[in-house]
């Protein structure tokens, strides 16, 4: 229904250089693809019908044919697919014949060349073949030709074939395909062809004509036809005739008993040995006759065949699947399940496959992907992969030989066929590749359809599942980052399957993921919907104009906050219906103006040229000198490569270019004959630097009959006039969406298009890819980019000239010359400030990197960034004191925060943050008595006195400690002998306690100022003053014996006790005197003899020292 001009950025750039002229351009059509593009609804809600596949236009390559009988489409339902040759299909409706409305139930449909033209022909026979003819049972007869059409041929109305059968087999030998028909109703007949497609009925002499036939299978066997025929003779049976030389031979007979007249019999070759073997179907068993090479059929014990029994006595099959030589059984098991056995190429089948169907009457075989391999096409009455399809309705399936004893399932079309829609390219899942997004109706008032193909880079396209997009009728798309999260984004309105008009925004997550935009709350519209920056702010607005469901006209403009957030603005703009709208500017003043063609509210053509104030207000220009053209498309590109938009308007039959001449102002420049209902679309079709047209639409010259859909291009020769160019056959659509992209990588452009093809119960679409090639191409390219720019893999974002060589999907090599300007400006200054910044219209006050977006003289974003440093220093410190502290010329001494102002290196006015904490100092004193002498701190002091010491405390303070020190006098201690006993010296107030020195014990009573030592020992004193105590040092006291020579001496001794030496006094002269010293235990104290003396002096103290004292006794 509508274009969108999509296209790549460097496909609007001069380029130059290009080795092939126009003429060399060619299009080659690859969607649909190798699977076959049956149209899926067409053939859907038809009951007991069929398929066929075979060459029905005789060019060599297999067709298909789609029969069914009534279902909401005319009763004469036949749909063909013709194959190109490359397994790419055209659908084709057949024609109506007088008299013949349409198909009943179970036909039965075969196909040979009758009238050898060289085109395969159409017999129908079976149950009530045509149900609304007069002779319902009648076997008719379709001639085809080279278009694939089916011709009745009234003349040949044949033998009924109601509850039996016929094949078309060349009985006579003279090679043309003859008909044999057998009935339980009307019997049997042999119809000869003269070779040009008339048929004579033939005597069948030797075949019994009384029989009650049901079913009958024939083959060519050695020259001559077996036919085996199922009769009833009292009994079931069946029997096996030979055509030789116009007679019938009644072969064999009484086969194994046959249970039921609805089994199968069929002819194949079961072990490779090129004779017919016989394989027979019953309701409850599986019969296998291998042929002796002698025509006689011996029943085959090897095989098992699962005790399986045929569903459905039409499901026999006898083919050749895997190339072998020897023929694969094939039959429906259930009505929905399809068992192929396979096999070994001798004769031995093994266990079978399954694979689901959906009609178990015909499964037919044929080779659809061109490999040499009958696949499956299957068409039936219902789908039980989906509960929701009825038994009415009916689904095709295809099935792909995989070549290695298997069947693969294939998808019939993967390009959607719709009408009433539109289609977008844009990179989806951001891999550089332009995806297919397609929306629209399959026929007025069915299924609509939104969905989205992901392109592998190499133009394969794959739907994809699970998005929330709905499917809409009159649908319109445009693609934009409306949200600004560098994701295309898509608007898409049209009407919903409950006839309400919808528009919604799909949030794209860019990896082919959307979701719906639920913020937004946009008018719904039967129109279009275009993404633009209306008021110059860089970011997507949305318009959408046309209808809504009660046919009310109006146009809305939505401006966008950047963030995705539409508000609607009052633009000044009028609705259309049946509307075209193209963007730019046309005057020169950098906004984006509006073209619009449509149908006013008065029901009359419009062209509209709108311009804008820059702030999305819009103005009808007036005196336009544009033409208001009917159902067609308004564009606006530069056709004359002068830099400035100009106008294409077609519509009307009539193909219009204006030039523009830079302000706003056009003239007319070309005026031919155009189409009907167009769709056009503009780009660089044959890469000669200035931008062609396609265009498709009822064409003017075939309108009077309808009008025939048709697509041309037109070459532009650089200066606006456009020629139709030669690219070979297009396919023709009207009312369609068309779109541009480069989908394979290779540099030129492809397109897409889908519509209705001649009424509106026949959409079609197609993909073509442009396959122009030159020996030697070279492609100069000007690119300006405002971001980095990835040239085949190399991301650019510095201007300068590059160079690539690529390959297209052809093999063509093209080498690219690119001359990129990087026009997105990408910044770093460095910056200082004491204390702030002005930045992007922002205060800072922080050290660090900054990023700004401008827009520079290229329109561009410009990226800026500023790496800034703050340097005023703003510390902050914990700090802990004693007492006090200085900040800043001032004494803090309590704890708390306070702040300090310094010029640091930089000159810059600074802060400094304390947090301040005071410890405290502590003081302490203590009183102390001691006697004699006291260790404090180190020191040992033996004067009284106040002593102080300065100490640092728990907190690291200083902590004054003060003593004050009391020495006590210490009571003097002293001993000495006095005659026998030890005096000590009088204290006053002094107590006193004796001591045995040896023991340290106290001498029990003895405590007073002196000792008479009980017996030998050393001794010493404790005085007491009641403050001090001392001690004397120890007296040694022990008693010695004197023995002296002379008797009856008494001699006097003194002083006694003595610690050193005692004097004798003898009184009297003495000539000899010996003396012996002996302590009490018996030691020898000393031994001394004196001569001529008086007195005699005796040393003590050579055994104990000064400080004992003895005592003398004799």
């Amino acid at each position: 229904m509508k274009s969108k001009i999509i296209f790549l950025s460097f496909m609007l750039l001069t380029m130059a250089n290009f080795c092939f002229s126009q003429t060399d351009v060619s299009f080659e059509l690859i969607q649909p693809a190798s699977s076959p593009a049956i149209d899926l609804d067409l053939v859907k809600g038809s009951k007991l019908g069929g398929n066929q596949i075979y060459d029905m236009d005789g060019d060599g390559d297999n067709d298909f044919l789609f029969y069914a009988a009534s279902a909401g489409f005319p009763d004469y339902h036949f749909i063909a697919y013709i194959n190109d040759g490359e397994n790419h299909y055209r659908r084709i409706e057949m024609e109506a014949e007088p008299g013949i409305s349409g198909l009943a139930t179970e036909p039965i449909v075969r196909f040979a060349d009758l009238n050898r033209d060289g085109i395969n022909d159409l017999v129908i026979g079976g149950e009530k073949a045509l149900a609304n003819s007069n002779d319902a049972g009648a076997t008719r007869v379709f001639f085809g030709d080279s278009e694939g059409q089916l011709h009745y041929q009234s003349q040949l109305v044949l033998q009924s074939t109601h509850s039996g059968d016929f094949r078309l087999v060349d009985f006579n030998g003279d090679t043309h395909p003859d008909i044999f028909l057998i009935s339980s109703l009307y019997g049997t007949s042999l119809l000869l062809n003269d070779g040009a497609g008339n048929f004579s009925e033939a005597e069948k002499t030797g075949f019994t004509d009384k029989l009650t036939l049901r079913l009958a299978v024939s083959k060519f066997y050695d020259g001559g036809v077996d036919v085996i025929v199922h009769i009833y003779d009292g009994g079931l049976t069946n029997v096996i005739y030979r055509y030789e030389e116009g007679t019938f031979t009644e072969v064999i007979r009484d086969f194994r008993t046959i249970n039921s007249p609805y089994h199968a019999l069929e002819f194949g070759d079961a072990n490779g040995d090129g004779y017919p073997d016989l394989f027979i179907l019953d309701v409850d068993q599986t019969l296998l006759y291998l042929n002796d090479q002698s025509g006689n059929y011996v029943l085959d014990t090897s095989n098992d065949f699962d005790d399986l029994s045929a569903y459905h006595n039409y499901s026999l099959h006898f083919e050749e699947l895997n190339n072998d030589g020897a023929d694969e059984i094939a039959f429906a098991i259930s009505e929905d399940e399809l068992a192929i056995f396979w096999n070994d190429s001798e004769g031995n089948y093994g266990e079978h496959d399954s694979y689901v169907i959906t009609d178990f009457r015909r499964v037919p075989f044929g080779d659809v992907s061109g490999d040499g391999y009958p696949d499956i096409v299957n068409y039936g009455t219902r789908d039980i992969s989906d509960p929701s399809i009825t038994s009415d309705e009916t689904i095709p399936l295809i099935f792909i030989n995989d070549q290695a004893n298997g069947f693969d399932s294939a998808a019939f079309n993967i390009t959607p066929e719709f009408r009433d829609g539109d289609i977008a390219f844009f990179d989806a899942n951001e891999d550089g590749a332009p995806d297919m997004l397609v929306s629209g109706a399959y026929y007025v008032g069915t299924e609509s359809i939104t969905e989205l193909y992901l392109n592998d880079g190499a133009g394969e396209f794959t739907l994809t599942s699970g998005l929330p997009f709905e499917g809409l009728e009159y649908a319109s798309m445009a693609t934009s980052d409306f949200n600004g999260d560098e994701h295309e984004d898509v608007v898409l309105s049209g009407l919903e399957q409950n006839d309400e008009a919808k528009t919604t925004i799909y949030l794209g997550d860019g990896a082919g993921g959307f979701a719906e935009d639920f913020s937004n709350s946009l008018r719904g519209i039967l129109g279009e919907s275009i993404a633009f920056d209306a008021n110059g702010d860089q970011y997507p607005d949305v318009l959408i104009i046309g209808r809504d469901i009660s046919d009310v006209l109006f146009a809305e403009l939505y401006l966008n906050d950047g963030f995705g957030t539409m508000t609607l603005h009052v633009a000044g703009l009028t609705g259309l219906d049946s509307v075209s709208v193209a963007t730019g500017d046309v005057d020169a003043d950098q906004d984006i103006d509006l073209l619009i063609k449509g149908v006013d509210a008065s029901d009359m053509n419009q062209t509209l040229l709108y311009l804008n104030d820059g702030l999305g207000n819009f103005t009808e220009a007036t005196d336009t000198g544009l033409a208001s053209l009917a159902d067609g498309r308004a564009l606006m590109f530069d056709v004359d490569g002068d830099k400035d938009l100009d106008i294409y308007l077609s519509g009307g039959g009539q193909f219009l270019v204006y030039k523009n001449d830079g302000f706003g102002n056009f003239t007319g420049a070309q005026s031919d004959e155009g189409a009907f209902r167009t769709a056009a679309i503009a780009g660089d079709i044959d890469l000669d630097g200035d931008l062609d047209l396609i265009e498709s639409g009822k064409w003017a010259n075939d309108y009077e009959d309808g009008g025939v859909p048709r697509t041309f291009v037109y070459f532009n020769d650089g200066s606006g006039n456009f020629t139709k160019a030669s690219v070979g056959a297009l396919h023709g659509i009207f009312d369609s969406a068309l779109a541009l992209a480069d989908i394979d990588g290779d540099l030129d452009l492809d397109f897409m298009l889908s519509g209705p093809v001649e009424d509106y119960l026949d959409n079609s679409s197609r993909l073509y890819r442009n396959t122009s090639c030159g020996s030697t191409a070279t492609v100069n390219q000007e690119v300006s980019s405002c971001t980095a720019y990835n040239f085949y893999g190399t991301i650019l974002n510095t201007t300068g000239n590059y160079q690539n060589i690529i390959y297209s999907i052809d093999g063509c090599a093209r080498t690219v010359n690119l001359d990129f300007i990087f026009t997105g400006d990408s910044e770093t200054i460095s910056a200082s400030a004491c204390d702030s910044y002005e930045f992007d219209g922002q205060t800072i006050t922080t050290s660090g990197l900054y990023q700004a977006v401008y827009t520079n003289q290229y329109a561009c974003d410009s990226l800026v960034t500023l790496n800034l440093a703050i340097l005023t220093d703003e510390v902050e410190v914990d700090i802990d004191a004693c007492d006090s502290y200085e900040l800043d010329g001032a004494t803090y001494s309590i704890s708390g925060q306070y702040f300090g102002f310094f010029t640091n290196q930089h000159g810059c006015d600074s802060v400094v943050t304390v947090n301040l904490t005071i410890l405290e100092r502590t003081e302490g004193s203590e009183d102390v008595e001691m006697c004699n002498s006291y260790d404090w701190e180190g020191t040992n002091y033996s004067v009284s006195g106040i002593y102080q010491e300065t100490l640092i405390n728990a907190a690291g303070c200083d902590s004054t400690a003060t003593l004050n020190l009391t020495i006590l006098e210490e009571p003097v201690a002293q001993i000495q002998l006095d005659e026998d006993f030890i005096l000590a010296e009088s204290v006053e107030d002094a107590t006193y306690q004796w001591y045995d020195c040896d023991t340290e014990t106290a001498l029990e009573g003895e405590n007073q100022l002196t000792l008479s030592p009980p017996a030998a020992g050393s001794f010493y004193v404790a005085v007491d003053n009641g403050s001090c105590a001392s001690v004397s040092e120890c007296i040694d006291f022990e008693d010695v014996v004197m023995s002296i020579s002379q008797d009856f001496i008494s001699p006097s001794a003194y002083p006694n006790p003595t610690s050193s030496h005692i004097k004798l006094d003898l009184e009297q002269e003495y000539e000899t005197i010996e003396v012996e010293v002996m302590t009490i235990a018996g030691h020898l104290v000393n031994h001394i003899i004196k001569s001529n003396t008086n007195e005699i002096v005796i040393d003590l103290g050579d055994k104990k020292g000064e400080s004992t004292y003895r005592r003398i006794g004799y």
